[in-house]
C-alpha cells in the first residue's frame, strides 16, 4: 500500500485550499492513543498554514511525520509539532527525542527502505517508507523535506512547501 501510495505522489496533486493547522491537529488527535501508549507529551503549535494542495497527500506526509515521532522516540519522551506560514511558504515541522542518530544517515533518512538501526524487522521497525513519502509529497507540492539531528538526539523534519501550487506548462 505504501508504494502505491509513493507512485501515486508522482502524479500531479490536486490543488485545493488546505490549512496544515487543521490537517496536524487531526493526525495528533488520530494519533494520541500511540503516543497516551509511550507516555509521550505532546506539544502543538499550530499557527494558520494556508496552501493549495492535495489534503489527502498532505495528511498522509504529516501523518507520516508524526507515526516516526512515536515509534523512535524514548518511553516518556517528547514530540512537537507545528506548523506556520511567512508570506511565501508553509512550513510544518515534528520534532521528537530519541536516540542520536549518526550525522552520515540523516539525509538517508528519506531513501526508500533505509534503516538506522538494521536490526529493526519489518514486523517492529515499518518498511523504510514513511519518510521517503514525506519527501515525495512535498515535492509533489514544489517543496522540500529536510532533516535535522540534535546532538542530545532524536530528530527533526521540516516540510516548506510554497502557498501556491508551482506553475506547469502546457
Amino acid at each position: 500500500d505504501r508504494l502505491l501510495f509513493l507512485a501515486r505522489c508522482e502524479g500531479s496533486p490536486a490543488h485545493e485550499p488546505v490549512d496544515l493547522a487543521k490537517i496536524a491537529a487531526e493526525v495528533a488527535e488520530r494519533y494520541a492513543g500511540e503516543a497516551d501508549a509511550r507516555e509521550l507529551a505532546l506539544e502543538l503549535q499550530l499557527s494558520p498554514a494556508l496552501l493549495e494542495g492535495d489534503p489527502v497527500l498532505l495528511d498522509r506526509m504529516v501523518a507520516n511525520l508524526v507515526e516516526n515521532a512515536i515509534r523512535h522516540n524514548v518511553t516518556g519522551g517528547s514530540f512537537t509539532v507545528s506548523t506556520g506560514s511567512d508570506g511565501r511558504d508553509t512550513t510544518v515541522t515534528v520534532s521528537n527525542g530519541g536516540p542520536l542518530i549518526p550525522p552520515e544517515s540523516v539525509d538517508r533518512l528519506f531513501e526508500r527502505f533505509y534503516r538506522v538501526d538494521k536490526s529493526r524487522s519489518r514486523s517492529t521497525g515499518g518498511f523504510g517508507l514513511g519518510l521517503p513519502i514525506v519527501r515525495a509529497v512535498a515535492e509533489a507540492h514544489g517543496g522540500a523535506s529536510h532533516a535535522r539531528a540534535p546532538s542530545q538526539g532524536g530528530l527533526e523534519i521540516t516540510v516548506r512547501i510554497p502557498m501556491r501550487p508551482p506553475a506547469t506548462h502546457a
